[in-house]
């Protein structure tokens, strides 16, 4: 389980900061920097895409040594890790938190690849 304040506090951060972008934002429109900020913009979601392609190959690498170890997929693992029936081997663990980290990652790059490029 979480720590409910931490959590609440980090929550609280992530708005403050995204508040703060937008503010900025605001600003720079305000005084006519509206291509400025769209090239920026460009830049820091080509990099975020760059970053989670990378993280993706470190990620797939990974996840093909589990697979060939063990002789199944990381989605079977997932299926048979969450029906009980791989055992409480640490290995399971990081190699189950691993592909989870592989499936939210590809959320977000499809999600950046379909929305700005």
């Amino acid at each position: 389980m979480y720590d409910k304040p931490c959590f609440a506090l980090r929550c609280r951060k992530k708005y403050t900061s995204m508040a703060s972008v937008m503010a900025k934002i605001e600003i720079l429109k305000a005084v006519g920097a509206e291509e400025l900020v769209d090239q920026a913009l460009a830049k820091v979601i080509q990099f975020e895409i760059d970053r989670l392609q990378q993280e993706q190959r470190r990620l797939k690498a990974e996840l093909a040594h589990f697979e060939k170890s063990y002789r199944m997929t990381s989605e079977e693992c997932q299926r048979k890790f969450d029906a009980g029936e791989c055992g409480d081997a640490v290995e399971f663990f990081e190699w189950t938190s691993l592909y989870s980290i592989y499936q939210r990652n590809e959320y977000s790059l499809r999600l950046l690849e379909e929305k700005f490029v």
